[in-house]
């Protein structure tokens, strides 16, 4: 009999029999770190004993090395079995898994239907922690997190395997909202040709990758949704197809769903997952090519492609600036490093935004690469066209004398008064 090291003998229940003239037995699927009590009666038919002395064992620390890094802007969920092992058995349901993102827990509010955690030790996945949904005959063993502020782009990635294939489909993960506003995150479509690793939302309906899931294998798969743009697919490292979207991702949805892309439905996904990731934007090609490698190396999955930092390149220095023509300035620098994409450079006058020909110019350059940033902003030049030639001075015109402004007025005496009058001119015009 067993109870837990924190709780009376009246919470010793039975756990195994064994044959006569046995005197050892091993207990499994525990807890880590956590004590457990055990007892021993023997029996035959005329009844049973009384107890043994009671003994404790505290099970061991948990050695699984901690998640490796991935990109934290816009790190949504993520979902990594091993950090079950210290609240789940072996063999136990998983009714919260924590949340390694920024959202909440995964969970099941009913908790009626839940998914299995299983502890490893087997050639899957290197060894490490797994959740099983819908092993058996349930359909609804679906985790969510609620509460999520929609997006149109996402990056999602997921180590999984399929334990089968059949004709349905099989949907990893969704965003969900009602049976209108959704999209679902497909590890096989299916259709009259080959069931395909996909994507579909209602406004960009299906978007299908090159690459056929087939049962028992893992794999490290990538669906990479860049709204109103396009959605591309990798698989184990390698391109699986881009495939153009008009829109960003469908709907108003609100959760994360994982093991469906909706509840009670017959697109559940039939299989092992050993970790999930979600980002609200889409990952560059070094991200995501180093989280791939990262998980490779993790879970036993051979990925073509290496890992590294994503570092922007180093700052070029030596930049010169010469006078060109009129109207121009030439620059020249020394490149400072080997993983550019690009350089750019940026200008300013003196005076306003646009220099004259007179007026020194101040510039200066860095390199850009789209998939890491660009480097510091370094080595200022300036540089001053040459003069324009002028042409010899015109010959200077006097001005013209000034003209007389003031007003002639006619006078006339009335009974002593000096008033104006009207004069009359030559033209027959009248005059103040």
């Amino acid at each position: 009999e067993r109870r837990l090291g924190t709780e009376g003998d009246e919470a010793f229940a039975q756990i195994a029999q064994v044959g006569a003239d046995v005197e050892s037995y091993a207990d499994g699927g525990l807890v880590p770190e956590t004590e457990y009590c055990y007892r021993v009666a023997a029996f035959n038919a005329n009844g049973t004993s009384g107890y043994s002395n009671t003994s404790c064992a505290t099970t061991g620390t948990i050695s699984v090395p901690p998640p490796e890094e991935v990109p934290g802007l816009g790190l949504k969920l993520r979902l990594v079995a091993d950090e079950l092992l210290a609240t789940v058995a072996d063999g136990g349901e998983v009714s919260v898994w924590p949340n390694l993102g920024t959202e909440a827990d995964a969970s099941q509010a009913d908790a009626s239907k839940l998914p299995t955690l299983h502890a490893g030790g087997s050639g899957l996945f290197g060894g490490h922690a797994h959740v099983g949904f819908n092993e058996s005959t349930d359909n609804d063993e679906v985790l969510e997190v609620a509460g999520v502020v929609p997006h149109g782009s996402a990056t999602v990635i997921a180590v999984f395997a399929q334990d089968d294939a059949n004709r349905h489909h099989y949907g990893l993960a969704g965003f969900y909202g009602d049976a209108t506003d959704r999209a679902s995150i497909m590890t096989r479509r299916y259709r009259a040709g080959p069931d395909r690793l996909s994507y579909w939302d209602r406004t960009s309906g299906w978007k299908e990758s090159g690459f056929v899931v087939g049962a028992g294998a893992p794999h490290i798969g990538v669906w990479r949704v860049e709204g109103s743009a396009q959605i591309d697919f990798q698989v184990d490292g390698d391109p699986e197809g881009s495939v153009s979207m008009s829109a960003d991702i469908h709907g108003a949805w609100d959760r994360y769903l994982v093991g469906s892309p909706q509840p009670a439905t017959e697109e559940r996904f039939d299989g092992q997952v050993a970790e999930l990731l979600v980002w609200d934007r889409a990952l560059s090609d070094c991200e995501r090519d180093d989280v791939v490698s990262k998980l490779g190396a993790r879970y036993g999955i051979s990925v073509p492609v290496t890992g590294g930092p994503c570092i922007p390149p180093a700052a070029p220095s030596g930049l010169s600036a010469l006078a060109s023509g009129f109207a121009g300035i030439d620059l020249s620098w020394l490149d400072g490093s080997a993983n550019e994409q690009g350089f750019a450079s940026g200008g300013w006058g003196r005076r306003g935004t646009r220099p004259s020909r007179r007026s020194r110019r101040w510039v200066r350059t860095w390199r850009a690469t789209p998939t890491a940033g660009s480097s510091p902003k370094r080595s200022t030049a300036t540089g001053s066209p040459p003069s324009t030639p002028t042409a010899p001075p015109a010959t200077p015109i006097p001005p013209a004398p000034p003209r007389n402004r003031r007003r002639r007025r006619a006078s006339a005496s009335i009974r002593g008064t000096t008033t104006p009058t009207t004069a009359r001119t030559t033209s027959g015009m009248s005059r103040r």
